[in-house]
């Protein structure tokens, strides 16, 4: 429960981070789309500069069914730790999705594109809670996190800690989030190393804690942040914050996959 408390505070522009591009369109051939995590971005054209949602989905393609769960951040109609049930179906190369209501919002997307990169238009519309709204979409498969990564951290005091962690990627679990497990390095500072205890992926936004392997050492330390390019996902940046008993700390970070 704390975990969810401290990532629904990570900062909502995380969300924004590295929005993929639509692939070319072939409508002789039927898209075939790859199952997984996409990060999702949105630009309205009713409000220009005014409104946008981001975020994440799980998508799964069964035939020309595809199927998934969506968090957005499009307050105060979705929250991102709502479940947003999708479901629709491939024409040729064409995706038309819908969503379950939440709070009477319904989303509809029209979009085209490859089996790792999608681009198009969607429709809000059935709810008070906002007004409707259209605007374009682009969706872009992230590629697992799994393997091994290594970089920094960078104190607002000025150390630096030298980070390498080895992570495997799972999911996506009953909500459509998908996880991070493994073992996280720190060197150089007074950061106590260890394992990820909680985490959680939504798009190309990770957040994860470390809880330290020494039993002489409370607290846990949180890193969150985003892919800075969600179609490679080689590349990682954001901020930690430590609340070790023998290294309260916070500071950004950046970590690249080797």
């Amino acid at each position: 429960m704390r975990f969810i408390a401290r990532f629904v505070i990570v900062p909502w522009c995380l969300l924004a981070c590295g929005c993929g591009s639509g692939g070319n369109t072939n409508n002789s051939q039927t898209l075939s789309l790859t199952a997984g995590n996409w990060q999702v971005n949105a630009v309205s054209t009713t409000n220009p500069g005014a409104r946008s949602l981001g975020g994440g989905t799980s998508l799964n393609q069964t035939g020309t069914n595809v199927s998934g769960i969506m968090h957005l951040l499009l307050l105060p109609c979705f929250n991102l730790i709502t479940d947003i049930n999708i479901n629709g179906t491939v024409n040729g190369s064409t995706l038309n999705l819908t969503s379950d209501p939440v709070n009477g919002q319904t989303l509809t997307v029209t979009a085209t594109g490859s089996e790792r990169s999608l681009s198009g238009s969607y429709v809000l519309s059935g709810a008070s809670c906002a007004p409707a709204d259209q605007g374009t979409i682009t969706a872009t498969l992230v590629p697992p996190a799994t393997g091994s990564w290594h970089g920094t951290l960078t104190s607002v005091n000025g150390q630096v800690t030298q980070v390498s962690a080895t992570l495997m990627q799972s999911g996506p679990d009953a909500h459509g989030f998908f996880a991070v497990s493994g073992t996280v390095t720190f060197s150089g500072t007074c950061l106590s190393s260890g394992t990820i205890s909680s985490s959680l992926v939504n798009g190309g936004t990770y957040v994860f804690t470390v809880q330290p392997s020494d039993p002489g050492v409370s607290g846990d330390v949180l890193i969150a942040g985003s892919m800075t390019d969600p179609a490679t996902a080689i590349a990682f940046s954001g901020f930690y914050s430590s609340l070790e008993s023998t290294c309260a700390d916070n500071g950004t970070g950046s970590l690249s996959k080797s």
